[in-house]
C-alpha cells in the first residue's frame, strides 16, 4: 500500500517539480545535491525509472555526481533482478549473457543474498563459465566481502584472458590484500599474460 500511494504521489509530483525549478536559479528547489539525490531515491524506489531519468535529463544544468549515478543505476539494477525472478518463475531459461548482466548488477549493489542465490542457480543449471563469467563472478563475490571464494573461483582454473586476472587484482585491492594483487600480477609474468591498460591502472 505503501509502494502504491508513493507512485502516485511521485507521479502528481513530478509535473510540478519541472515546472517549479523552470522558474528559480540553480540555488533554489532541487538545486543541491542532496536535493537531487533525494529526487532520484524517491523515482527509483517507486518504479517510476522513466521519471527519474527524465528529470535528470530536463535539468542537465544540475551537479549529476557520483552519489546521484549511484541511486540511478542501483535503481535500474533492482529492476532488472525483479525482471530475472520473472524470467525464472515464467520457465524462460536464462543463458550465459543473462547471468552476466546479473552478476554484474549483483556486484554493483554489494548484494549477498542475490549473490549467493545466483551463484548457486549458475550451479544447479550447470552453466558453462567462460572468462567473462568468471570475471564477472569474481568481481561480485568479491564487492560483495567474499574474498575467499573469488579467490577460490581464480584458483579454479587457468586464465588465458587478461580480464579475469584483473578482477582478482581488483577484488584483492578492494580488500586491502595489496601483497597478494602484487603476487597475483607477478603470475601473469609467469603464465604469459599481458598487462593491459586497466591492469597497470589498478597499481
Amino acid at each position: 500500500m505503501m509502494r502504491l500511494a508513493g507512485k502516485r504521489v511521485s507521479s502528481s509530483l513530478h509535473p510540478w517539480l519541472l515546472n517549479h525549478t523552470a522558474n528559480f536559479t540553480t540555488q533554489h528547489a532541487l538545486s543541491s545535491p542532496s536535493e537531487s539525490h533525494y529526487s532520484d531515491t524517491v523515482y527509483g524506489s517507486c518504479d517510476h525509472l522513466d521519471l527519474a531519468c527524465q528529470l535528470l535529463n530536463e535539468f542537465s544544468c544540475w551537479d549529476f555526481d557520483l552519489v546521484s549515478a549511484n541511486m540511478i543505476i542501483a535503481s535500474f539494477m533492482k529492476e532488472a533482478l525483479d525482471m530475472f525472478r520473472n524470467m525464472l518463475t515464467s520457465n524462460i531459461e536464462p543463458d550465459g549473457f543473462t547471468f552476466a548482466s546479473i552478476v554484474t548488477g549483483c556486484a554493483r549493489l554489494g548484494a549477498l543474498d542475490y549473490a549467493k542465490w545466483v551463484h548457486n542457480l549458475m550451479f544447479e543449471k550447470r552453466v558453462e563459465l567462460n572468462y567473462i563469467l568468471r570475471s564477472a563472478l569474481i568481481d561480485m563475490h568479491s564487492k560483495c566481502g567474499r574474498i575467499e571464494t573469488a579467490k577460490a573461483i581464480f584458483d579454479s582454473d587457468r586464465h588465458t584472458d587478461v580480464s579475469v586476472w584483473n578482477a582478482m587484482i581488483n577484488g584483492l585491492a578492494i580488500h586491502g590484500l595489496a601483497f597478494d594483487a602484487i603476487a597475483i600480477f607477478s603470475m601473469m609474468e609467469v603464465e604469459n599474460i599481458l598487462p593491459d591498460s586497466i591492469t597497470l591502472w589498478e597499481f
